[in-house]
Parts: structure tokens; C-alpha cells; sequence
């Protein structure tokens, strides 16, 4: 039995749910509640004759604000090179003292460009920015930045999705 969408969100914003167990990090005995919750989920005590949902992280995004270059700006960059320490230490419960860059660190599928002035005009066109065409404005350079956007989105979507697909085979 599949959850649909409604069931999925949910189960998201019940944190009482005995149908969902969540953890924000694998420190302690994290991967002992998750089995025990599988094995809940499996008996189905309260007789829910419903599945239930075990949460895990697949990684994290890091977004670029000021771009230049291709580079961060120097005052972002700090902040962006703390990612990946606090990840492993704070959502994978590794004890580590040091970490990749976050450019090649395997936690991070992606490193998302700011789109500047791309989001306003997404919000007032209610679509995504990578969907955005020439009747919502993105004329000239934003049609160039939609593109990217889009190619940016898509390759993010199918790490996304091979993480995912991995994460239910282990």
C-alpha cells in the first residue's frame, strides 16, 4: 500500500504519529529506534491497517547567495565551508574534526545558484523559476538564467532520486 501525497504530508506535520519516526541525527541509539519503529510499523499494534513512514537523510543543499565568478563571495564562503563539518557531525552522527569542501563532499548533491531576481518573478507568476517563460517576464538574460536554472533543477531532482532509490535498496 502506497501513501498518496495528503497521507505523506500528513505524516510529516503529525510529530505525535506513532505511523512516523523521525530523527534529526544517527547519534545514540537513533539506529536502534528505527528498527524498533520498523518492527511497530510491521505489527501494526493499533491495527492502523496502514503503512508506516521512517525518515532519513539523504544529504543536504547548500545555497549560493553572491556569485561571482562562479565563486562565492568571500563573506558566504565561511558560512558555506562550515557545512559540510556540521552535517556529518550534526545529521550523521559521525565524530569528525574535518570535513570535504562542499563542493566535493558526497553529502551535498548540489550546490544551488541564488537566481537573483528570478524568484520574485516565480512568486508573482505562482511557478517555479525554471518554468518561468517570456509572458512572465523572463525576457533576454532571465531567459538565459531560467535555462540554467532548469538544467540546475534537473540534475539536482535525479540526485535527488538516486539517494532516494538507494536509501530504500540498503
Amino acid at each position: 500500500m502506497k501513501l498518496n501525497d495528503n497521507e505523506l504530508e500528513a505524516l510529516l506535520n503529525d510529530f505525535e504519529s506513532d505511523r512516523a519516526e523521525r530523527k534529526e541525527t544517527f547519534n545514540g541509539d537513533a539506529p536502534e529506534k528505527f528498527r524498533q519503529a520498523i518492527y511497530a510499523f510491521a505489527n501494526d499494534l493499533p491495527n492502523h491497517a496502514a503503512p508506516g513512514v521512517v525518515m532519513t537523510p539523504i544529504g543536504y543543499l547548500a545555497p549560493q547567495h553572491g556569485v561571482r565568478l562562479y565563486r562565492p563571495v568571500k563573506a558566504y564562503d565561511r558560512w558555506l565551508n562550515w557545512m559540510p563539518l556540521a552535517c556529518s557531525q550534526s545529521v550523521l552522527g559521525k565524530n569528525a574534526s574535518k570535513a570535504p569542501a562542499v563542493a566535493a563532499d558526497p553529502e551535498c548533491p548540489a550546490l544551488l545558484q541564488h537566481y537573483h531576481s528570478l524568484a520574485p518573478m516565480a512568486m508573482e507568476a505562482r511557478k517555479p523559476l525554471f518554468l518561468l517563460r517570456s509572458a512572465d517576464g523572463a525576457i533576454g538574460a532571465h531567459s538565459y538564467a531560467v535555462q540554467d536554472a532548469y538544467n540546475d533543477f534537473q540534475i539536482l531532482a535525479k540526485k535527488v532520486l538516486e539517494r532516494v532509490c538507494m536509501a530504500q535498496t540498503a
